[in-house]
């Protein structure tokens, strides 16, 4: 297997519980993460969760035609670890269940990039907050559960990664200019974010989530960019 493409998520946010199952128009976040990443082309999909979430998300992975893995719930590098060990794909592209509106665009490309660049890890830059996804050499992520145990890596599984340079090789290459909105904000992090969410999509034509991506300026403001689906 060459590509696999995880979504990681768990009901158990600090900031936000439960966002995952929080609906947005007619299906919950979690469900408009896993449709965007099935766009993605890839071996095999799967949602990683904590064994908490399993019961709850098994339903959503199903519907997407996603595979579902239980496994830690703070260290999600050895989730990770968990999902290539049991899948051995010679890739993993990552994804957050927060982030509905990513640039599942960005995904082929950079899994071209890491391969003719011979990374362990390939990034863009410069995306809305939220927008992005990363690409891991499989390898790369198991040797990296071994050599470092320090909470922020093993959390966030990327710094395991690129805050050490001296074992890997990346590369976060700026994004396209059509695509590079720093300033810009899509996560669905807070209750502000997601109320905000809420509110803009009432305002839009019924069928828009179907059909189009919005982002949401970084508060305290909450201008509006669209843009279409290509």
């Amino acid at each position: 297997m060459e590509v696999c493409c995880v979504v990681q998520a768990r009901m158990g946010s600090s900031r936000l519980p439960g966002k995952a199952l929080k609906l947005l128009g007619e299906m919950p976040l979690l469900a408009w993460t896993l449709r965007a990443v099935k766009n993605i082309p890839g071996d095999i999909h799967v949602l990683a969760c904590d064994e908490d979430s399993y019961k709850d998300f098994l339903p959503l992975a199903k519907e997407a035609g996603f595979e579902i893995f239980p496994g830690e719930k703070e260290d999600v590098l050895k989730r990770f670890c968990g999902v290539i060990r049991k899948f051995n794909p010679g890739y993993v592209l990552r994804a957050t269940g927060d982030n509905p509106f990513l640039f599942y665009e960005s995904g082929s490309p950079s899994i071209k990039k890491i391969k003719k660049k011979g990374l362990d890890y390939f990034t863009f830059s410069s995306l809305p907050h939220g927008s992005g996804i990363e690409v891991f050499r499989a390898e790369a992520l198991l040797e990296a559960e071994k050599l470092t145990n320090l909470p922020y890596d093993r959390e966030h599984v990327g710094p395991a990664i690129y805050n050490h340079p001296e074992n890997f090789n990346f590369l976060m290459e700026k994004a396209p200019l059509k695509w590079r909105k720093p300033e810009l904000r899509t996560t669905v992090d807070t209750l502000e974010d997601y109320k905000l969410v809420l509110e803009k999509s009432r305002n839009l034509p019924s069928d828009f989530l179907k059909k189009e991506q919005f982002f949401l300026r970084r508060p305290p403001s909450s201008s509006l960019i669209v843009r279409a689906f290509r």
